[in-house]
């Protein structure tokens, strides 16, 4: 199939920002801003990061250290601010407010303090691009592999995977003896889970079971990290949608063969 996309959801990512500046003194809804950029609170967690390159916790947290800094500034009592950004201590508050601008907020009596700013993201509603895109819907496809890992982060995997492959390939002749190699993007809570593995265990590797589901499957040459994230971006944000189809966001699979990849992402029935 060839899918013409018209990328632009950038007007629901100002909306969703400006939601979240609306309740930087409020609990901010998760599910609001899922629904702001249609889909679910997990998916928007993936999204929000691959978008943005900070998730949006850590992008709310920054936001509101920023503000409190310009409202001690202004004289308001520390412990009053704490509270107004939803910290329940201002032990709490203050440990996270150092963690950020590296004092305390009892030092911004002082002059010269520099303090670091998590500026309000804005995003070009006009940046849209057409993009002719091939892709396959697979039903009912699951895999037996066997594989060594690494746990991380969203926001650090991708920082370390290209030389795990490295590390994993000169320990293990094998995957170079292939046509078809397997990473895995395992998505657990706040963590991630990055396999390296082949179909047979010929690694001495740990048996990973992905259980039959329906993929959306995109095929790229590239086999850089980053362009492998760029391309997981835009599945999850623009891709999915213009098919009219849920990505899942459990499992995200990446076959190697030795002229390019293919990015396998679980949807929704």
């Amino acid at each position: 199939m060839m899918l013409v996309i018209n990328m632009n959801i950038f007007k629901q990512l100002n909306e969703a920002v400006r939601y979240i500046e609306a309740n930087l003194e409020n609990d901010v809804d998760y599910k609001k801003i899922s629904q702001i950029l249609c889909t679910n609170p997990y998916v928007m967690q993936r999204l929000f990061h691959l978008i943005t390159n900070i998730t949006v916790t850590e992008y709310i947290k920054k936001r509101r250290l920023s503000v409190a800094a310009s409202a001690i500034l202004k004289g308001e009592k520390v412990i009053d601010v704490a509270i107004k950004y939803q910290y329940g201590s201002s032990e709490a508050f203050s440990r996270a407010f150092k963690s950020m601008h590296g004092v305390n907020p009892s030092d911004l009596k002082d002059s010269d303090i520099k303090l670091n700013l998590m500026p309000v993201l804005t995003f070009d509603e006009e940046n849209n691009s057409v993009l002719d895109i091939n892709y396959r819907i697979i039903k009912n496809k699951g895999f037996k592999l066997f594989t060594h890992n690494f746990i991380s982060t969203i926001s650090d995997v991708s920082k370390h995977t290209n030389k795990f492959w490295e590390d994993i390939k000169k320990a293990n002749p094998s995957f170079l003896k292939v046509d078809k190699r397997y990473g895995v993007v395992e998505y657990k809570d706040n963590e991630v889970c990055y396999h390296a593995g082949l179909e047979g265990n010929s690694i001495n590797g740990s048996e990973l079971i992905i259980p039959e589901s329906n993929w959306l499957v995109l095929e790229m040459i590239s086999k850089k990290a980053k362009d492998i994230d760029a391309y997981t971006r835009m599945a999850y944000e623009d891709y999915s949608k213009s098919i009219g189809i849920s990505i899942i966001g459990t499992f995200d699979v990446e076959i190697y063969y030795n002229d390019f990849v293919e990015l396998w992402f679980q949807i929704s029935d």
